[in-house]
């Protein structure tokens, strides 16, 4: 009996560690992507807009700079996903922890009894095994 609840609790744990694992894996890519954002916003701060010269190159400029925001935008949208999946990650990470945490007290619980079981049945032969002496000493008197 208590064999099963330690396969339970194995089964459990590996449970635990791959909805850990995704957890860690889906925050890793939110921070690559906030700091994707950064360096973004880093590139569209630092775009030169020629005040002189031809009107191709402030065009090209214009360009670059709308398709850096457009480039921004996806990557914004694509963390706001990548932050959904890593709360869910979080809600499923959570409910494996209280289920592995279930099976681990439960198991505890029954090693308690079995050992309790086991020290009853121990009083009750030592018990068996005293009787039987004091029957063997009063037999030889």
């Amino acid at each position: 009996m208590l064999k099963k609840y330690t396969v339970v609790a194995k089964l459990k744990q590996q449970i635990l560690d791959q909805k850990e694992a995704a957890l860690l894996q889906a925050r890793i890519r939110v921070q690559v992507l906030e700091e994707e954002i950064k360096a973004l916003r880093y590139q569209i701060e630092t775009l030169n807009v020629p005040n002189k010269g031809a009107f191709s190159k402030f065009l090209h400029a214009k360009s670059l700079g709308d398709s850096l925001m457009k480039q921004k935008e996806y990557v914004i949208k694509d963390k706001e996903r990548a932050q959904n999946y890593a709360n869910e990650c979080l809600y499923h990470f959570n409910e494996a922890s209280r289920d592995f945490e279930k099976i681990k007290y439960i198991r505890e619980d029954a090693y308690a009894k079995a050992i309790k079981a086991l020290k009853k049945r121990e009083q009750n032969d030592l018990d068996e095994v005293a009787l039987q002496l004091y029957a063997l000493q009063g037999a030889s008197k």
